[in-house]
């Protein structure tokens, strides 16, 4: 009874707070000072219900339950007033007030959970948030001042509400985006200023198996506690479906500081950690730097949609999905299509990406100058660049699909790229024992392929 409540979480007032600056609060003090008495006793009297319930098995007595819903809808009906005024609708017209109403369903968690509110706030807060683009919702709802809602996702401001009615420990199962987008940004700030404690995100691929099964979407679960301290958090996690009953209660968090601009690298232990740092030290330079410019005679054809290994060719490719960079010279051309389909490379990607699309945003991020590599290493580079995309062309599949006439297997050519990733971690400087890691990084995965390359 009265557990499970209906509405739209992001329409009502939350907290007295937002309810004290709805509209006019001068002109009508005495009626919010009512309506606030009037959730005070109503309080109490659900207090009394619960008692009712716990000594007599659960069972309470259906009159005092149906005061209850009355007095509560009652209230429920003085808040829409105020919040619709908030929405610019006319309260002399009752149809129009009738139909904000049925399209907004508002929700006040200020009275449907007056002492808890009271109190601080919920605290715990779970949920597994809707995962609907804002625009979607045009025309059937709007939302009012909300800081997240620039972030175009639904989700997005589910969490915002999460945190307005808690205390310090909030968890959601949310798209990879959160940690990871630049658009989130406001989400990312918002978790991180009420921050109290510790912060921890896991994040969850979906190939070869997924977190909900059947629905291939890549995800993570953050927890904000009031314990604790510092940002911790997973690698970008794959597994098949006989690992998933072992898969939470072998979750290895990093703690780290944000070492990108605008998102939360995805660092799951110390190699990674050291790995990342070093890229740091190399911030001044860009791989970017070495592409777009230049002689349009030179270019490389970059896949922008990636699963487990970059595809990066000299040859075009007849696929929408492949964006020409163009080079400074032939030597600048081969040496790029080495780094590109390195693993170095794929690590740093899926560790600030959205683990689906490369944008310039980890171009730009990646600390290798190709345009200031010294001659021996931008030698030896082309050289396995061209090795490479040779090897490939050796060992492509004729499929004759729609998308495209051959697939290209890079782990085939592995050991090819495993030299390509000597060669650039002597010029980055990176340890043997981090090297080791970042050849072999997911190479379970990886070269078992499920699901596609």
């Amino acid at each position: 009874d009265f557990n499970i409540r209906t509405g739209n979480t992001l329409v009502g007032f939350a907290t007295e707070q937002q309810f004290d600056e709805s509209g006019d609060l001068a002109s009508d003090q005495d009626q919010r000072d009512k309506i606030k008495a009037d959730l005070a006793d109503l309080s109490d009297l659900f207090d009394r219900f619960r008692e009712q319930q716990e000594a007599h098995g659960g069972a309470a007595d259906p009159e005092f339950k149906r005061t209850l819903r009355d007095r509560l809808n009652g209230l429920g009906s003085d808040l829409d007033v105020y919040l619709a005024r908030d929405y610019g609708i006319d309260l002399e017209n009752a149809n129009a007030l009738k139909a904000w109403r049925e399209s907004h369903q508002p929700f006040h968690w200020f009275a449907e959970f007056y002492g808890t509110m009271r109190e601080g706030g919920f605290d715990v807060v779970i949920g597994n948030p809707p995962y609907v683009e804002s625009r979607n919702t045009r025309g059937q709802y709007s939302v009012l001042n909300y800081k997240t809602e620039p972030c175009g996702n639904l989700y997005a401001m589910v969490v915002e509400r999460a945190i307005s009615v808690g205390k310090d420990d909030v968890g959601m199962i949310v798209p990879v985006s959160l940690p990871s987008t630049p658009r989130m940004q406001a989400v990312r700030d918002m978790l991180v200023d009420n921050l109290n404690g510790s912060l921890y995100v896991s994040n969850f691929a979906d190939r070869p198996a997924c977190l909900f099964s059947g629905v291939h979407q890549k995800l993570s679960i953050f927890l904000l506690s009031g314990s604790g301290s510092g940002l911790y958090s997973t690698n970008f996690m794959h597994w098949n479906v006989d690992e998933r009953q072992n898969l939470l209660e072998t979750l290895a968090h990093q703690e780290h500081a944000s070492l990108a601009d605008s998102v939360w690298p995805k660092i799951g232990d110390s190699l990674d950690l050291a790995a990342a740092e070093r890229l740091q030290k190399m911030a001044s330079q860009s791989l970017f730097l070495g592409m777009g410019g230049g002689d349009t005679n030179h270019p490389v054809f970059l896949n922008m949609r990636l699963m487990y290994f970059v595809k990066c060719f000299v040859r075009p490719k007849q696929s929408n999905e492949y964006k020409a960079f163009s080079t400074a010279s032939r030597q600048h051309q081969q040496a790029l299509v080495a780094i590109l389909n390195s693993s170095i490379f794929f690590w740093y990607w899926e560790m600030v990406s959205d683990c689906w699309h490369l944008t310039n945003r980890e171009l730009q991020g990646f600390s290798v100058d190709l345009v200031s590599l010294p001659p021996d290493t931008l030698r030896e580079l082309a050289t396995l660049g061209q090795a490479l995309e040779d090897d490939l062309e050796a060992k492509k599949v004729y499929v004759g699909t729609k998308q495209t006439d051959y697939e290209y297997k890079h782990k085939k050519s592995k050991s090819v790229i495993d030299k390509i990733d000597l060669a650039l971690a002597d010029h980055i400087g990176l340890a043997d024992e981090i090297l080791d890691y970042l050849v072999n990084y997911n190479i379970k995965y990886r070269m078992g392929g499920a699901g596609g390359e």
